[in-house]
Parts: C-alpha cells; sequence; structure tokens
C-alpha cells in the first residue's frame, strides 16, 4: 500500500497464539486447543509522498508482553493481525489487513 502525497500511517491490531506446551500430559493436551489473545497498541507516524516508514506494534502492558514472550518460546503457533490505515491530509483514507506469523 503506498500513497502519491503525505499522509499518516496507523496501525493496529492483536495477536492471536494457539498452544504453547510442549509437556506430553491430558492438561498440556487441553492447553494446546485454548487460544490466547493480545491487542496491540496503535501505532502511527506521519510518511512523505512515495516514502516508506516502519512501525513497531507492542502489546499493550507488561504483563502481556512476558505472556506472549512465554507462549512463544512453548511452542505457540501465534499470528498477529494488523489494520493498517492511510490517511491524507484532505482526510480520504485507505486501510488494509496484513497477517503475520510471529516466530521465535
Amino acid at each position: 500500500m503506498g500513497s502519491n502525497e503525505a499522509a499518516t500511517v496507523t496501525a493496529t491490531g492483536k495477536v492471536i497464539a494457539k498452544g504453547g506446551s510442549k509437556a506430553r500430559s491430558l492438561i498440556a493436551l487441553a492447553a494446546k486447543k485454548k487460544k490466547t489473545k493480545i491487542k496491540l497498541k496503535k501505532a502511527s507516524k506521519d510518511v512523505a509522498a512515495g516514502g516508506e516508514v516502519t512501525l513497531k506494534l507492542k502489546p499493550k502492558g507488561k504483563k502481556k508482553k512476558r505472556k506472549l514472550v512465554r507462549l512463544v518460546k512453548r511452542g505457540a503457533k501465534a499470528k498477529a493481525k494488523i489494520t493498517v490505515t492511510l490517511t491524507d491530509l484532505a482526510g480520504n483514507s485507505a486501510s488494509e489487513r496484513l497477517v503475520v506469523k510471529l516466530k521465535q
């Protein structure tokens, strides 16, 4: 997604992690089916015409960040569903949804 004029880029989303236990017990097998949803903080930056910008989306809160890191280390399959919106000075906007796999 790009713009031929100056605009503001805004991104937000959530991470959905499934699993996160390498143990073989019945409790661990039940935990593998459980989904964990973690919201991401909103990030925005101004971008020049034809330019590029990098946004870093972080989990809301320290506890959520630690939980996400722990799940990924334990082998959870995590995907980030991100919505990126581009808004120009006239107020016109375009948005796009992205799905990104997270890995350790």
